[in-house]
């Protein structure tokens, strides 16, 4: 099921997961609609970046790796919402990433 153009849907959301390799990094944003007893989840779009060739940890790449995932969310919600109203869960498997986005910017250093 895709949105129709009466925006009649009960529950939509967008979920954006993000992962990493030391070669590349990338985001994929899914849209799940529930309406009334049926559910359908569609791809609808993905990014991805080459690593830099600066030498950086796993940890760095997972958070520019969340970065992109949360700026593909935003672009997604944004055209989204003209439809209808959503919720956006971001995901990633790194708790080091979730630990240093919750802590204090001052923290981290720039590129």
């Amino acid at each position: 099921m895709i949105l129709d153009s009466s925006g009649d849907s009960s529950d939509v959301q967008i979920h954006t997961f993000s992962d990493v390799s030391q070669k590349a990094y990338g985001a994929a944003a899914f849209l799940k609609i529930k309406h009334k007893d049926r559910i359908s989840i569609n791809l609808v779009t993905s990014k991805s970046r080459v690593a830099p060739l600066k030498k950086l940890s796993l940890p760095r790449l997972e958070l520019m790796g969340a970065l992109l995932a949360a700026r593909l969310a935003k672009e997604v919600k944004k055209i989204i919402d003209q439809k209808c109203s959503t919720k956006a869960f971001l995901w990633t498997h790194s708790q080091i990433t979730l630990y240093w986005i919750k802590g204090p910017s001052h923290r981290w250093k720039p590129l």
